[in-house]
Parts: C-alpha cells; sequence; structure tokens
C-alpha cells in the first residue's frame, strides 16, 4: 500500500487579497468635535518585493458659529489633506501629500532615492526642489503614524522630522512621557507616550504596546487638536487577514 500526500495551498499568503488595515481618530478642538483623520496601511507585491502602502486623510471644519442657519451648502474645511506614502522593507517612506489650509493649497512630494532625499515643494509662488542627505532626517510625519515603520522616536533625544503638512524639517527635543494608562471607547489599555517639542510645533503621541497611535495632541492646520480613535482599541497588524493552515489530505491507494 502506498500512501502519497495532497496538499492544497489555498489560503496562503501569495494567494490572498493584499492585508490591509484601517484606523480613525476623532480630532478635538477646545473639547469639541472638529474633523477626522483615517488612516489606512496595507501591502502589495509577492513575498519578498512587498511595498507597504501607506494613505491618510485629514479634515477639520470651522467651528460653529453658534447660529441657526437656512439650508446650505456645508462649509469649506479650513484643512483638509491627502498623504500617500510607500517604502520597501529597510527604506524611508516616500510620500506625496495635497493639502489646503485656510484656503491656501499646497502639494509636497518626497522621494527617496539613490542615498538621497528629493523635496518638491509647490505653492502659490511655484516650486522650490531640494535635495536633502539622509542623516539630516530622522523619520517623517508619515514614521509617526504608521504602526509597521521602522523609524520611530523611542531611542531619540532630538529629532528632524520631514513634516508632510509644510515640507521643512524640524528639529525638536525627544521627551519620554513613560508608560501609561488611557480610556479608549471603554477600553483601558497601557500606552506608551513621547513628546516631541520644535520651535514651530509640539506633539503628544500615545502608542499601544503594538506601536499602533490610539491618541495624539497637537497643531493641524493652526488648530491645537486633541485626537482619540475611534472602534476597538487595536491588538496587532497580523489580526487583519490572517491566512489559515495549509489543507493536507492524505489518499491511500
Amino acid at each position: 500500500m502506498v500512501s502519497l500526500f495532497s496538499i492544497a495551498l489555498a489560503g496562503l499568503a501569495l494567494a490572498q487579497e493584499p492585508t490591509e488595515l484601517g484606523l480613525v481618530w476623532m480630532l478635538t478642538v477646545d473639547g469639541q468635535p472638529a474633523g477626522t483623520r483615517e488612516v489606512s496601511v496595507r501591502y502589495e507585491g509577492p513575498t519578498g518585493e512587498r511595498v507597504r502602502i501607506f494613505e491618510a486623510y485629514t479634515e477639520i471644519d470651522p467651528p460653529p458659529t453658534g447660529k441657526r442657519r437656512k439650508r446650505r451648502a456645508p462649509p469649506e474645511p479650513i484643512f483638509r489633506q491627502r498623504l500617500t506614502a510607500n517604502s520597501h522593507e529597510g527604506a524611508p517612506a516616500s510620500f506625496h501629500s495635497t493639502l489646503v489650509s485656510d484656503g491656501i493649497p499646497l502639494e509636497i512630494q518626497a522621494r527617496y532615492a539613490t542615498g538621497a532625499w528629493r523635496l518638491a515643494v509647490t505653492g502659490v509662488e511655484g516650486t522650490r526642489t531640494t535635495t536633502i542627505k539622509p542623516s539630516d532626517i530622522d523619520l517623517s510625519t508619515v514614521d509617526l503614524f504608521d504602526p509597521e515603520s521602522e523609524r520611530k522616536l523611542a531611542g531619540l533625544e532630538h529629532a528632524r522630522i520631514l513634516d508632510a503638512a509644510s515640507g521643512q524639517v524640524l528639529e525638536g527635543e525627544v521627551v519620554p512621557l513613560g508608560p501609561s494608562e488611557l480610556e479608549i471607547n471603554g477600553e483601558m489599555m497601557w500606552v506608551d507616550g513621547w513628546e516631541w517639542r520644535a520651535p514651530q510645533a509640539s506633539w503628544r503621541l500615545f502608542y499601544a504596546l503594538n506601536g499602533f497611535v490610539v491618541r495624539f495632541q497637537g497643531a493641524i492646520g493652526g488648530q491645537e487638536v486633541d485626537a482619540r480613535l475611534i472602534g476597538g482599541a487595536p491588538r496587532a497588524i497580523d489580526e487583519f487577514g490572517i491566512p489559515p493552515q495549509p489543507r493536507i489530505e492524505e489518499i491511500e491507494l
């Protein structure tokens, strides 16, 4: 009697749709709901050549006037940004950011290639291009919100951050806030807090132990924003799209 094993490889990662996750934060200004930030992260390409795609959309509405208004079109947001970034393993994330802040449009393209950052910032006065050495940038604002980024505030005393909302490299002190407990949607969870203080801006970010930002505070579009994650607290990126184990079938002849 001979035993033959046929292995059905259905459900392996290569046969799956790309893993994707989505996160949404509610933005408040002076305690009032003001907008949202939505982030999605997905992978594309075969194993060994996969690219991580990071997309973020941020919108902040003007504060309410307190007056009853007739039916009209909703007011234009005072800040709106769409950000797309992609990175290969071991390389910083190149990104493209388009935004409108107080009616003023701005486009930022930051590309990392051949050991240099190439930056193009386009505004109402035209386009400014710059080449920056990698040693002059520690991370970008993309890295602050990408749970799988290899570049973190942890371990840095000062951080030079490429800002995807201005195209500037901002340098500031990194202050560890230490572990604490936060309530996120009725659930208590441990977080690790970090503050980044620069002359132009200051940010406080609270990360779950698996790298997800669950709360952040700082300036967006000239507004001091407090943001909290909406929905269930995230666990780990590999909870999304886990492939089943290979199915093994034994046939006896």
